[in-house]
């Protein structure tokens, strides 16, 4: 589990305990805003960052995945608003959110 007490804002997880550390980090720490969901591309791989909140904590965190370069998770049970986030990546990168609800294009064709 993450340690939310260092000063670190950045944590490395690994695609197999996303779903695990945010349910965690928004029931027990109450991050329970997810402000931000992005794909950065560094050469041929794609790192997803999921950037969360806490108006308890009044604290920014950044989860990120290193090479999710096929398929992922989607987390929109968790948080509904990662439904757009989760297809602007889809449409951009071409990376597939298993268990997305309506995984679609926005807007190119």
């Amino acid at each position: 589990m993450i340690d939310i007490s260092s000063n670190n804002e950045y944590f490395n997880i690994s695609k197999d305990q996303l779903i695990r550390e945010l349910v965690y980090m928004k029931n027990k720490f109450q991050f329970n805003i997810l402000q931000d969901c992005f794909g950065l591309r560094k050469y041929e791989n794609i790192s997803i960052y999921y950037q969360l909140f806490s108006k308890k904590l009044s604290k920014v965190i950044f989860l990120f995945i290193e090479d999710c370069n096929s398929s992922i998770k989607s987390i929109t049970s968790i948080f509904p608003n990662a439904n757009w986030y989760e297809r602007e990546i889809f449409e951009q990168f071409g990376l597939t959110f298993i268990g997305h609800p309506d995984l679609k294009k926005l807007m190119l064709y």
